[in-house]
């Protein structure tokens, strides 16, 4: 694996610290999703480094927002590839890939429909895949009510990354579907 192989310098350098048979079985897992759900985005850890230029350790799985999970499963079935339900029942976990498929059916509808729709295509360990954009991670990342994601929001603010204008613009289009709202807007002053 080398530089070329990523966009993000930041995230080459978190790969680098995942375990060799660990990050093979995501890079397997980035093929099968591209050929598979090709709908599908990433989001979570890997999307934080991806748009960070701070170290932010890479959690040993890669985790996509799937459009259509029935379809994914069906497909996976068909490799004889096995998955479990996720602990929260929320999406899908194959442990062949180190993959999390969260289903955009499930939490909120609306901005799962928002994250899917605002992606950018990213290389990451040599595949090109749809990620989502830093301005909608942002703002999943605070409304997910989990302290670890307010902390990759906060970072994500600071990281030079943002357009603060889109991210106003989109605070204000999802309005009632965010339950910050008026936080999130006073967070953005902190957008360099």
């Amino acid at each position: 694996m080398t530089k070329q192989d990523f966009d993000s310098e930041n995230l080459y350098r978190e790969w680098l610290q995942v375990e060799k048979n660990l990050s093979e079985k995501m890079q397997s897992g980035l093929r099968w999703i591209k050929e598979n759900d090709s709908d599908a985005v990433i989001i979570g850890a890997m999307a934080v480094a991806n748009y960070l230029l701070i170290p932010r350790k890479l959690t040993p799985d890669v985790d996509f927002l799937s459009a259509n999970i029935e379809k994914v499963k069906i497909k996976l079935e068909e490799s004889l590839i096995s998955f479990r339900p996720l602990y929260n029942s929320i999406g899908i976990t194959v442990e062949k890939f180190n993959l999390d498929l969260l289903d955009s059916e499930e939490g909120n509808k609306k901005l799962n429909a928002f994250a899917l729709s605002n992606y950018r295509f990213i290389k990451v360990a040599g595949v090109v895949v749809r990620m989502v954009t830093v301005e909608a991670l942002t703002i999943m990342k605070f409304s997910s009510g989990r302290e670890k994601d307010e902390a990759d929001a906060f970072n994500l603010l600071k990281s030079g990354a943002i357009n603060k204008e889109k991210f106003q613009r989109e605070i204000k289009r999802f309005g009632k579907h965010i339950p910050n709202q008026e936080d999130l807007i006073r967070y953005s002053e902190i957008i360099s």
